[in-house]
């Protein structure tokens, strides 16, 4: 693990409609991708030119695109794909501000939904990643149990 992945925040967007593109994507066009369109959204380690070099660790949240290519889907409950835990948690990607000001980051609903009309001063869980290289390694000890986990080399 180097640090060579980033995670995108994808915070770009059409200022003058208060939406941002992960909305887009995922509410209005329902097109996912795991592209980041610009450098400034793609959060690195300082070892990774390829992004904003602002992490100190490789360690970030969800996004909604990740979750949507799980099986999340807008507005649809979905309790029958890996990332549904029953409870509420943010992903990183920003939905839009409303006439008020107030911010919105799309999120997972407990019934597995897709959702973006919370306030950010809600209090929900949160799914942290680590994006590997294709070629990492583990040992073959673990078995990927909260007891016995892999183990990344």
């Amino acid at each position: 693990m180097d640090g060579e992945a980033g995670f995108c925040n994808d915070a770009d967007g059409s200022y003058s409609s208060n939406y941002f593109k992960p909305y887009d994507r995922i509410v209005t066009d329902k097109m996912p991708t795991f592209k980041c369109n610009t450098k400034d959204n793609l959060f690195t380690t300082s070892s990774n030119t390829n992004g904003n070099e602002k992490l100190t660790y490789p360690i970030g949240l969800i996004t909604i695109d990740e979750v949507s290519f799980a099986g999340g889907i807008y507005d649809i409950s979905n309790n029958g794909y890996y990332l549904y835990t029953g409870l509420n948690y943010w992903t990183m990607s920003p939905s839009h501000f409303d006439s008020e000001g107030y911010a919105y980051v799309i999120y997972v609903e407990s019934d597995g939904d897709l959702e973006d009309q919370a306030y950010l001063s809600n209090s929900f869980g949160v799914r942290p990643v680590i994006n590997l290289k294709a070629d990492t390694q583990f040992k073959p000890d673990g078995d990927g149990s909260s007891t016995n986990p892999y183990i990344v080399q």
